[in-house]
């Protein structure tokens, strides 16, 4: 798939016109039709107007999407916005203490490796 493939499925994506697109990137429709038709290339800035609108950088330029976000669980946001709200001591700490259950693994509670 074309670079240009990938910019109308990215558009028809977000439900713009090419007429829209141009728009939102600042640049005439006319250019706009150039770089779907793979006659022009996209500049960054263009490129970046374009993901602000939501468009998926990753896959126009490499083909592969960007996976949706997770959610997080009631539990992981509170525990995030514990730490947002902590002091520079206190994340440094969580981040310790985080890493350090992390390498014990899943019910490991002796400290000791497996293996």
């Amino acid at each position: 798939m074309l670079f240009g493939d990938r910019i109308i499925f990215e558009r028809k994506r977000l439900g713009l016109t090419q007429a829209q697109a141009a728009e939102i990137c600042g640049i005439t429709r006319g250019m706009w039709l150039r770089y779907e038709k793979n006659t022009a290339s996209m500049g960054s800035d263009i490129l970046a107007r374009f993901v602000e609108a939501g468009a998926d950088v990753n896959y126009i330029i490499t083909g592969a999407h960007t996976p949706p976000p997770k959610e997080l669980t009631p539990r992981e946001s509170a525990l995030l916005d514990n730490y947002r709200h902590s002091p520079e001591e206190g994340k440094r700490s969580a981040e310790e203490s985080v890493a350090l259950f992390a390498k014990l693994g899943p019910g490991d509670k002796t400290g000791k490796k497996a293996g």
